[in-house]
């Protein structure tokens, strides 16, 4: 995938001693000296969406994770399986209190193509960047019908590990001096400015 041509994941650690199930920031071991930014995504096996970092030190990163309250609101496609991602149900979601993300889906799609707990729920977000399209952000657990608004059902995600409790995590760093799409690989030399 792109984001495999873009990006090369870097395992981290959590450091600090905040407690493992707190709701906000939490502190890495990496930051600006091994190429993370502000908005670099962090990511917990299998591929899931942990959070993104919002400050970065020349050894540190501070990660906001995906199910912290204040977390901004992402946008994402239940993921049918049976057609097209970019045609699958789009929404958004936001966290609630409970390590869950809570959204609101059109009610006729949602019937027309039998969305039910259980199916996942992907990332196609703009602004967190094209190249982390596709990535996990949790599993359905609930499908509510709305009453303020009929034509919506609101859907509950939670995601397959809770980012508040990950000990470690990988930041998918940008690869320096690439062009978006190349596919040169690392080990390809030749500097192409004459000479």
């Amino acid at each position: 995938s792109a984001a495999v041509d873009l990006f090369r994941p870097v395992l981290v650690e959590r450091s600090g001693s905040a407690p493992a199930e707190s709701d906000h920031l939490f502190q890495v071991n990496a930051g600006s000296l091994q190429g993370v930014e502000v908005g670099t995504v962090a990511v917990i096996p299998p591929m899931q969406l942990a959070g993104i970092v919002t400050t970065v030190t020349p050894l540190t990163a501070t990660v906001l994770p995906t199910t912290a309250e204040f977390f901004n609101v992402i946008e994402v496609r239940i993921d049918t399986a049976e057609r097209p991602f970019s045609d699958d149900p789009k929404g958004t979601l936001e966290p609630d209190q409970h390590g869950h993300l809570v959204g609101l889906f059109n009610h006729a799609l949602m019937e027309e193509l039998h969305i039910e707990p259980g199916m996942a729920v992907r990332l196609d977000d703009s602004a967190i960047g094209s190249s982390h399209t596709g990535l996990l952000v949790g599993h359905i657990v609930r499908i509510e019908s709305n009453a303020s608004n009929p034509l919506h059902d609101r859907v509950i995600v939670e995601p397959v590990s809770d980012p508040r409790r990950a000990r470690s995590l990988y930041l998918m760093i940008r690869r320096r001096g690439k062009p978006f799409g190349s596919r040169i690989s690392d080990d390809e030399t030749g500097s192409g400015n004459g000479g």
